[in-house]
């Protein structure tokens, strides 16, 4: 029979790297350089869609870019900071939750990070970010989260971020969405097994007839 103190000294080894693990894989999704920064990659319309609160047909307009401070020391010495992309866009069309034709609203992601080392200093990442064209229509797919403080109060209460990845596209005449994911996204799918749909940036296809019947039926 295996004693305690024997099943005690094996689990508490095995506990900590089941935790560590759990950590590293938690900042390996969010990347390094040339990262996307988001959390979760998409394999399917369905998780998209469920993930997202709000689906809008927007014009893009303009962005701005902001390093936010996010850790202080307890001399008030800044030494983290998030750096985020605020993206303007006017409303055409809500697909799903709120959104009058005409308004304003803003999509931020994060562009890059900068975290303190214990024993001092910090590391900075960069992720990737898809380009977009000024007055060109995008279908966008949207969580929104409380605004936290040091966040510039001209973008609103709510931050309206990607949910992850694709959560951009341009639709076509047809109402055929074509998604724009980061290279960091379209490795790893492909690494997945998984192949992208010819011209897209997904694995998957997605129409905005589908997503208008989808969010009618819930």
């Amino acid at each position: 029979m295996v004693s305690k103190k024997l099943m005690l000294g094996v689990g508490i080894p095995v506990l900590l790297f089941a935790l560590l693990g759990g950590v590293f894989a938690y900042w390996g999704s969010m990347g390094g350089d040339s990262s996307s920064g988001h959390r979760r990659d998409f394999q399917s319309s369905g998780s998209l869609l469920v993930a997202s609160e709000r689906i809008l047909v927007a014009t893009y307009l303009d962005e701005e870019t902001h390093e936010i401070p996010t850790v202080t020391r307890d001399d008030g010495t800044v030494v983290g900071s998030v750096t985020e992309r605020f993206r303007r866009f006017r409303i055409v069309e809500a697909l799903k939750g709120d959104g009058e034709s005409g308004d304003i609203m803003y999509g931020v992601t994060s562009v890059g990070r900068k975290t303190p080392w214990s024993a001092g200093g910090s590391k900075s990442y960069t992720y990737g970010l898809p380009d977009l064209t000024a007055d060109e229509d995008y279908v966008l797919f949207l969580e929104g989260r409380s605004k936290q403080e040091g966040y510039p109060s001209q973008y609103g209460d709510t931050l309206w971020m990607q949910p992850g990845e694709p959560a951009i596209a341009q639709l076509d005449a047809a109402g055929r969405l074509t998604f724009i994911a980061t290279d960091r996204y379209k490795d790893n799918i492909e690494g997945k097994g998984l192949e992208l749909v010819t011209g897209s940036d997904a694995p998957f296809e997605l129409t905005k007839g589908y997503i208008t019947v989808w969010t009618s039926s819930k």
